[in-house]
């Protein structure tokens, strides 16, 4: 009987280096990031900024502040005043109060009235009236900072109306036939008012909040 081994012998290395071109299946095991691991899309506007140590930096350092400063000032802010400083206390008090720089010039020759602003200056949107330099009165013109109860530039009538039920005398602007005032009185026994003034479309641009009588003064302290 032949034998045939030594063809086995040639054979059987030739099947064994074909097994090792086979493609393999993918390996659960690879390489490729988790979906823990994959980085997420950058936030909204653009990827946030980081300092040398990796930490992320805010994008507006200033606006975030602006922004904060608002919230802080619509928290303190109530029919007695600002925090601790009461509505006809004086310069000092209110500064105490505010807690951050303050700036604004003396009054006008013949005038007993002026602002003082945060360091913003006249752009601020808000302002504080000292008459006979005593805090008076409060005007807000931006959307940032809500008067106590919560009304808001840009807010409706309507709406203003409904934070407000009962408290509200509607007059006709002084310039303007087509605006409004809401003057809503104070529910804390303090005599204080709370004026908003409209445009024509009935939507709130400023208001302001103080003690009568500066809290009328329609020109502030013009």
């Amino acid at each position: 009987m032949p034998r045939h081994l030594p063809s086995l012998l040639i054979v059987l290395p030739l099947a064994l280096a074909a097994c090792d071109h086979q493609p393999r299946e993918p390996d659960d095991r690879s390489d490729a990031p988790s979906a823990a691991a994959r980085p997420g899309p950058p936030p909204v506007g653009g990827q946030a900024a980081t300092d040398a140590g990796g930490d992320v930096m805010p994008r507006d350092p200033e606006g975030a502040r602006s922004a904060a400063e608002d919230a802080g000032v619509s928290s303190m802010l109530s029919f007695q005043g600002l925090g601790p400083a009461r509505f006809g206390d004086d310069v000092e008090a209110l500064r105490e109060a505010y807690g951050r720089p303050l700036v604004g010039g003396e009054p006008a020759p013949g005038s007993s009235c002026h602002y003082l602003f945060p360091e913003a200056g006249p752009s601020a949107p808000v302002g504080f009236m000292i008459e006979d330099g005593a805090f008076v009165r409060v005007d807000v013109d931006g959307a940032d900072v809500a008067a106590p109860g919560g009304g808001a530039v840009g807010m409706l009538t309507s709406q203003i109306e409904e934070l407000y039920p009962g408290r509200i005398t509607v007059s006709q602007g002084k310039y303007d036939a087509d605006t409004d005032v809401l003057t809503v009185e104070s529910n804390d026994g303090s005599g204080n008012r709370l004026v908003f003034t409209t445009d024509a479309g009935a939507r709130v641009v400023s208001w302001r909040l103080g003690q009568p009588p500066q809290v009328d003064y329609v020109e502030g302290c013009g």
